[in-house]
């Protein structure tokens, strides 16, 4: 299986999501990327069946991301992982070795000129077949927190992943579950959850890494990250399965993709990315 890290460190990789779990898994996994933001109005998305929703979700998300892209510099969304560098070529003045000169990454470049793998994902929660999503306010919280506690009943998380080439535009996508069933949660600690705030932003009002929800998880199935928003076991497979629909390792949408290449028309060989 593609080695997941080992593919972020050699393309350009672009997370379409302004959420910070999201994020957070991908940083915690050694995999730098850039980030963008979709900014959709998911409410204008409906559908009954979870799978189809988070599904249209994400590729919504892809869509406004790839927009956004026409009309965006590079350094806006590699602000620190990725450095635009000239290295000049080597020369008697410099020894024979070479000197590197910043390029600024603002200088009137968009980001269609440096072809970039985009990923964005939509997550819901089901609970007793009722589809949930952030919960719209405090009170609405509380209902799903009590819901869950002790009920013996699991609450589902369901995950639509998008991996987008941004230069040829093909896509594959992927769905990811999980389940999580809750102890009985006493009233005060439902409270002192609610007053943090943190599942407030989650779907279906809940996270099991949440430092006093987590003391009433009584068992998981599937992966911690799935309940973040971005499952990282299964995304290999993505990776692997977006290459083969590109022709390949050596196929032009890959490598256009690779960190060091870029599709301006006359791009100077000597430029590369690299990390900071």
């Amino acid at each position: 299986m593609m080695e997941v890290a080992d593919f972020f460190v050699k393309n350009r990789v672009i997370l379409g999501s302004s959420s910070k779990w999201r994020r957070q898994v991908l940083e915690r996994r050694g995999c730098p990327c850039g980030q963008i933001s979709p900014a959709i109005d998911e409410k204008q998305i409906r559908h009954d069946d979870p799978v189809v929703l988070v599904t249209m979700l994400a590729n919504k998300k892809a869509d406004a991301c790839l927009e956004n892209l026409k009309k965006t510099s590079p350094s806006s969304v590699f602000p620190d992982g990725y450095v635009y560098h000239l290295h000049a070529r080597s020369s008697p003045e410099t020894g024979g070795i070479g000197t590197n000169m910043a390029v600024p990454n603002n200088s009137g470049t968009v980001l269609p000129s440096y072809p970039s793998w985009l990923i964005c994902s939509d997550q819901v929660a089901v609970f007793r077949n009722s589809i949930r999503e952030k919960p719209a306010n405090r009170d609405e919280g509380e209902a799903f927190l009590r819901d869950y506690s002790g009920s013996g009943d699991p609450v589902q998380v369901i995950n639509a992943t998008v991996l987008v080439n941004s230069y040829s535009k093909r896509r594959i996508e992927r769905i990811d579950k999980g389940a999580a069933w809750f102890r009985h949660i006493p009233d005060a600690d439902i409270k002192e959850i609610l007053d943090k705030g943190l599942v407030l932003a989650c779907a279906g009002g809940f996270a099991i890494d949440d430092e006093i929800m987590s003391k009433y998880v009584e068992r998981i199935d599937g992966e911690e990250e799935c309940f973040m928003g971005l499952p990282m076991s299964s995304f290999g497979k993505l990776i692997e399965g977006a290459i083969a629909q590109e022709g390949g390792p050596l196929s032009a949408g890959v490598q256009k993709c690779a960190r060091g290449s870029t599709d301006l028309p006359s791009a100077d060989p000597r430029v590369t990315w690299a990390d900071e």
